[in-house]
């Protein structure tokens, strides 16, 4: 799991890539879901059109961080193709001023 920090109060990109385990291409898994856990412990999920397809293998999620604190964010690869969780974490601070 990663951790990094941001503002609160901030947009922030968060992004999901993958591969075909035998070969190590990129590949599509059957469905994308990203859940989003913000410091209330208000989780959303996200699914297309909300989780950008960029590409084969390659989808992004704009997150709007509003208030400051501890926040999860999970994506989820499933159903044919690449089954895969990955789960990273996120500090928002207080704005400065």
């Amino acid at each position: 799991m990663s951790v990094f920090s941001v503002t609160a109060g901030t947009r922030i990109r968060t992004s999901f890539t993958t591969t075909d385990l035998s070969t190590g291409a990129l590949a599509d898994p059957g469905v994308v879901t990203c859940k989003v856990q913000d410091p209330a412990l208000v989780i959303t999920t996200n699914v297309i059109p909300a989780v950008v397809q960029d590409g084969v293998g390659l989808f992004h999620l704009d997150v709007d961080v509003a208030t400051s604190g501890a926040w999860t964010v999970e994506w989820i690869g499933s159903g044919s193709g690449p089954n895969v969780v990955e789960c990273r974490s996120f500090k928002a601070e207080p704005a400065c001023l």
